[in-house]
């Protein structure tokens, strides 16, 4: 399985920053905005176009801050987008490789996580980026 993550990145990538990308079994992304321009960060938009771009089979979009859409929003901006999935506070997956050949189904969280406004909504008032996901390999 193909694993990328950029964290904090420019909204533009390399040539070579995209072959390294390229068919990504799961692409992770920090997106602290939602479709707001900055050269230094790339935004959900920016971030589901590059999923397409690089022929990535699944993206979790992270990294929100109060410059972007509440998590009930987002989950209902991306919950027709096959491959999408909204990273909150917590989130545990187990991603085996029949789930990233297939995609990470909606809702996928395990028991116990939490993606309520009161765990995470999208927006963080002290201007502070959480951990918003945690991902365990089988």
């Amino acid at each position: 399985s193909k694993l990328v993550y950029t964290s904090d990145t420019a909204s533009v990538f390399s040539n070579y920053a995209r072959s390294l990308m390229r068919g990504a079994d799961l692409l992770i992304v920090n997106t602290p905005g939602f479709d707001s321009y900055h050269a230094d960060h790339i935004n959900i938009v920016q971030a589901m176009k590059l999923k397409e771009d690089v022929g990535a089979k699944n993206l979790i979009l992270t990294h929100f801050n109060h410059h972007n859409k509440p998590y009930d929003e987002l989950e209902a901006l991306t919950a027709k987008i096959p491959g999408v999935t909204i990273a909150y506070d917590g989130l545990y997956l187990d991603l085996d490789e029949d789930t990233l050949a297939n995609g990470i189904p909606k809702g996928a969280g395990k028991e116990g996580t939490d993606p309520s406004p009161g765990s995470f909504s999208g927006y963080d008032p002290a201007c502070l980026t959480p951990s918003p996901w945690c991902i365990i390999p089988p």
